[in-house]
């Protein structure tokens, strides 16, 4: 698995093919055709879950794979899926199903989706354990699972990979959960590089009155300009480097080592070519300039607080690096959701997605 990853960084997300009520009038054909485009760019880590669209992303996926099975051989794709259950006796049977979606025999990746981490989530693990040594399951993985909980769960269970948000948005995962990962040699793969288009130029102001993102926490009215804060930084940042604003949230994370896998979403194989260009292109830097005046000291800071362009601003311990997260609300088990009720002053462990992939 490691040896894909490694020779296939960026993973497509297919949250959007199953045409569901968050990214509405997705064409079939165009989901078809965005797939294809990143196959053959390429890209052979493909991340899916059993319940979007009902199985329809699952479905679409395995149609094509299996007729592409004369040009990309099945064992040369790493197949990722995301199981969603509280039931330990129906994680076989939703295993099953996702198999015979993707018409496959054995999947690459299993991960628990979004596991209430207030129970005891142990027994799901179990049992995906027990499906891995019967030989269905190559590898166990963990979306949006607090790093408290993996440490319960990996002493008695083998974690491969952790999936997390991760973006110039968000970067919680940061602080804790990365350094955890990466002393264990357990893999990270980052969801949501583009913020679900914010940080690929989508204006907010823009967004049509129920578009679900406005529930999101980036939305809230007293976040809406930390968040406008790090999208004028990255807007900065793009004009002066002549680049895109794409560009430029992808390279930074690239350029921070912490995400082994960045899991991208599109469309349309536009956004798809866009995306995949974003990640392969780097030009010289920018002249130096600062972005933004500091900001008063607070722990953690609630935006950016400093960001001076040095040198390369997507490299790897630049000042560009500086830039902190927003901070945001978290309510349990709905992190996605306003809320009233909740301290600001504590960065949450859990991403502002909810139940979302990658876009």
């Amino acid at each position: 698995m490691r040896e894909l990853i490694h020779s296939s960084p960026a993973a497509l997300g297919s949250w959007a093919f199953g045409d569901c009520a968050y990214w509405p009038d997705q064409q079939h054909e165009s989901s078809v055709q965005t797939l294809k485009t990143a196959l053959r760019a390429g890209v052979r880590h493909l991340d899916t879950a059993w319940a979007y669209g009902n199985g329809r992303a699952e479905q679409l996926i395995g149609q094509q794979l299996h007729r592409l099975r004369g040009e990309i051989p099945r064992e040369n794709i790493l197949l990722a899926t995301k199981i969603h259950t509280f039931d330990p006796h129906a994680l076989e049977r939703r295993v099953l199903e996702s198999m015979r979606r993707l018409q496959s025999p054995y999947l690459d990746i299993v991960y628990l989706h979004w596991p209430h981490t207030t129970g005891d989530i142990l027994p799901l693990y179990q049992e995906l354990f027990r499906l891995k040594e019967s030989g269905i399951i190559g590898h166990i993985g963990a979306s949006n699972v607090p790093v408290e909980s993996l440490k319960k769960i990996s002493s008695e269970v083998p974690i491969s990979i952790c999936q997390f948000s991760f973006s110039l948005l968000w970067r919680a995962e940061e602080q804790q959960l990365v350094p955890w990962c990466r002393s264990r040699g357990i893999i990270t793969a980052g969801y949501s590089p583009l913020g679900q288009g914010l940080l690929g130029g989508t204006d907010p102001e823009t967004l049509r009155q129920k578009d679900p993102r406005r529930d999101l926490v980036f939305f809230d009215p007293e976040q809406r300009h930390r968040t406008a804060e790090v999208l004028a930084a990255v807007r900065l940042v793009a004009r002066q480097s002549g680049r895109s604003m794409a560009e430029v949230a992808l390279q930074w994370i690239a350029g921070t080592g912490m995400i082994d896998s960045i899991i991208f979403g599109a469309r349309t194989p536009v956004q798809c070519t866009g995306v995949l260009d974003g990640l392969a292109h780097r030009t010289s830097a920018c002249s130096s300039s600062s972005i933004l005046p500091r900001s008063p000291t607070r722990s953690p800071p609630p935006g950016i607080t400093s960001s001076t362009i040095s040198g390369d601003p997507l490299s790897p311990g630049s000042s560009y690096g500086t830039i902190t997260p927003c901070a945001y609300r978290q309510q349990p088990d709905r992190p996605n959701l306003k809320s009233s009720d909740h301290d600001f002053s504590a960065m949450p462990t859990r991403s502002p997605e909810g139940m979302r992939s990658s876009l």
